[in-house]
């Protein structure tokens, strides 16, 4: 099972490769949970506390937002998954206006992805997750005999046929 560990976002110097805005803009609907921790969102590169909010990051408590989990998670995931020429292609291919920004980093334009439709970055996860899989995880049985088939009656078989029949008329379905 994975953990939740965005190297991302948990070390000050990497969290720099965010430009400030995009990092206020991603956090500022948690800016009263990170100021109960102490961290004030600062729109300022000199005067950012990039030290602080790495440390917050770095310890969640029971307090923490699932939502800011969630971002997190995904943003550094796709970030570190896709090159920065793909994350382009998927905005522009969906209509997000990133605006020009040439010293933007993969993580900016992650977490811009993010800002504007969260459900592309969870999708692109998804299928990454499904289509990449490098292993096969199985179980084994307490013995090292196969068990037998079960037996299926006529009347299972015919279940399962319509099931899967009604399934097949489903997927060709035309909806006006």
């Amino acid at each position: 099972m994975p953990t939740f560990n965005p190297r991302l976002f948990t070390k000050a110097d990497r969290l720099k490769n965010i430009s400030v805005a995009n990092l206020v803009a991603l956090f500022s609907p948690w800016s009263e949970y990170l100021a109960g921790r102490g961290v004030e969102l600062v729109d300022d590169e000199d005067g950012f506390p990039f030290e602080r909010l790495s440390g917050v990051l770095m310890t969640p408590t029971d307090e923490t937002p699932t939502e800011l989990v969630d971002a997190l998670y995904f943003i550094h995931e796709t970030a570190g998954d896709l090159r920065i020429e793909d994350l382009l292609d998927m905005a522009r291919s969906n209509g997000l206006d990133l605006g020009q920004h040439d010293d933007a980093t993969p993580a900016d334009v992650a977490v811009q992805i993010w800002l504007l439709r969260p459900d592309l970055l969870r999708d692109s996860h998804n299928r990454a997750v499904v289509f990449n899989q490098k292993k096969f995880e199985y179980f084994s049985g307490r013995t090292e005999d196969p068990r037998p088939f079960p037996e299926v009656s006529d009347g299972q078989a015919l279940e399962i046929q319509a099931v899967c029949l009604q399934r097949q008329w489903h997927r060709f379905e035309v909806v006006i």
